[in-house]
């Protein structure tokens, strides 16, 4: 998620941000159309031809950041990830840094490739942008600001109506003061995402006194830059882009004249027929790594070798969405489409593509890399502290039940970090009321441990059978297991927890006799804040 959407999500102010993929229905059932495949290799091989602000537009990551990846894939990790351990890659970094800041840029993948490629950890981002900050960088500025404001986020807020909401989003406004002084010193310096978003910040009167006259002189200063971005962000903020219709207001028509891939790619998904949505997504696609992604996605299965080649280009444009994708094919186990297309696993590169994802907000790629050091995947040591702070930025950062019944479970039972039972029951709580399946095998298990509770087995089952009727069939094999084994409060039961075998299987095929057989290997119930996983 962009800076200029992640403050809106951040402060819970209602306001509508963009979807990741606009992608019709009716566009993604032609995929297996040949006549489609045909159109794409057509049109993008006439696209990639073009250039990008005078420069060739790569067919596959080989720019920088491809190779600053690369060699952090042959390289381990930093025993110290400060800047001043790395000061020859710091200096790069800045460098890259202040370029993107004159330009009012909103990619700094690059950079972040150089501080990974030098520390091998992406959690020495926060460390790299604050230095930057404090050696006046505008865009070290706007991270620094925008990660205190997630930090002094409480993720419940999302989650609560009424006075209770009231209160707590009183508390949040009051302490988000020192996060708006970075905000603030980065707008001030003309960087245009910070003055739009300090706008925001203005206008809603959090962290500083409301001025809403304020707030949009400072939004029209930062749109006169013509930025792309700037200038979708202003469209967007302003309503300016909420159905096909508006393509012919003057205001979006101008962008659309000037080829802001921004607004082009964001349109396509109200385009009224499929073949209109991709004759925008392929106009934007020449600058615009997320609709060269989704071109990407629409071949997918009818012409893996097109998916694959267009997968790189949005790589190579530098989008998150891309880069998560193309890094799990990378640490995945050779399978079909490997053999389909000649990609060859690479886990050490593919890792750093996730992380390089991560670091720019990509949601899947962060919780990806904290099932990841949960369970010691992708060839990362096992760290279940490093898990935690993964789940926890997540859920700082945006509404996501799973990232908060994951949070919650954490706490619960004190991994990764110490223990709060309270807490975690509430995040855990706040997930099910949400609709989350999973949250309510949780609160089962924390019945069954006597985790803040009694233990209570009978509730636990109770729990799992409303986990499962609810979308979570796998409940119905911890059930089976607690049968077997007697630990549901009653003697063994083999008859009852065949059973309840055969129900999952409903659902699950021959995995829920496969399911039950590994957790047959166990002598107690276990479960992991990710559901699905191996117990």
């Amino acid at each position: 998620m962009k800076p200029y959407l992640l403050i809106l999500s951040l402060l819970a102010i209602g306001v509508p941000t963009a979807p990741a993929m606009p992608l019709n229905t009716s566009l993604s059932a032609l995929a297996p159309s040949p006549e489609l495949s045909a159109i794409i290799k057509k049109k993008t091989k006439r696209k990639l031809s073009k250039t990008k602000k005078g420069k060739q537009v790569p067919e596959q990551p080989s720019d920088s950041t491809a190779e600053s990846l690369a060699a952090a894939a042959t390289s381990p990790t930093s025993a110290d990830s400060s800047p001043s351990a790395h000061k020859k890659s710091y200096q790069d970094f800045l460098s890259r840094l202040n370029e993107k800041a004159k330009a009012g840029d909103l990619d700094i993948s690059e950079a972040l490739a150089v501080m990974l490629a030098a520390t091998g950890d992406e959690f020495s981002q926060a460390q790299w942008l604050e230095q930057a900050a404090k050696d006046g960088n505008p865009i070290g500025m706007h991270y620094l600001g925008m990660t205190k404001a997630a930090q002094n986020a409480a993720p419940e807020l999302r989650y609560l109506r009424g006075n209770e909401r009231a209160e707590l989003l009183k508390k949040q406004q009051e302490g988000a003061a020192d996060a708006i002084k970075w905000l603030k010193k980065a707008a001030e310096l003309k960087y245009t995402p910070a003055m739009l978003d300090y706008s925001v910040f203005l206008r809603m009167g959090i962290g500083t006194q409301k001025n809403e006259n304020a707030a949009k002189r400072m939004m029209l200063e930062a749109a006169k830059s013509g930025n792309f971005d700037t200038r979708f962000s202003w469209l967007l903020q302003n309503q300016r882009l909420t159905c096909w219709e508006d393509k012919d207001r003057p205001e979006v028509a101008g962008e659309i004249n000037r080829n802001n891939h921004q607004v082009i790619y964001y349109l396509s998904q109200f385009a009224p027929d499929s073949s209109t949505q991709l004759e925008w997504l392929t106009r934007a696609a020449t600058q615009n790594g997320a609709a060269m992604f989704a071109l990407s996605s629409i071949s997918h299965k009818n012409d893996p070798a097109l998916s694959l080649k267009l997968l790189k280009t949005a790589v190579a444009l530098h989008d998150p969405g891309a880069m998560f994708v193309y890094g799990s094919l990378l640490v995945a186990p050779p399978g079909e489409f490997n053999a389909k297309t000649g990609l060859q696993q690479n886990t050490a590169l593919g890792v750093n593509m996730i992380r390089l994802a991560c670091m720019q907000g990509n949601s899947a790629a962060r919780r990806a890399l904290s099932r990841a050091y949960y369970r010691g995947d992708f060839g990362l040591k096992q760290d279940k502290q490093k898990a935690y702070k993964h789940i926890k930025w997540l859920n700082s950062a945006q509404k996501d039940h799973i990232a908060l019944a994951a949070q919650g479970f954490m706490l619960l039972v004190g991994e990764g970090t110490q223990q709060d039972i309270e807490t975690g029951k509430r995040y855990i709580s706040l997930a099910a009321n949400d609709g989350y399946s999973y949250a309510l095998v949780m609160m089962a298990y924390a019945h069954y441990k006597g985790l803040g509770t009694q233990k209570n087995p009978e509730q636990a089952i109770e729990l799992l059978q409303e986990a499962a009727a609810t979308g979570f069939p796998h409940a119905y094999i911890y059930i089976a297991f607690l049968s077997a084994k007697g630990l549901h409060g009653q003697e063994p039961d083999l008859r009852n927890a065949e059973r309840y075998v055969n129900i999952a299987s409903l659902n699950l095929g021959n995995q829920a006799k496969v399911f039950f057989d590994s957790l047959m290997q166990q002598s107690d119930w276990t479960i992991s804040p990710f559901p699905l996983e191996k117990q």
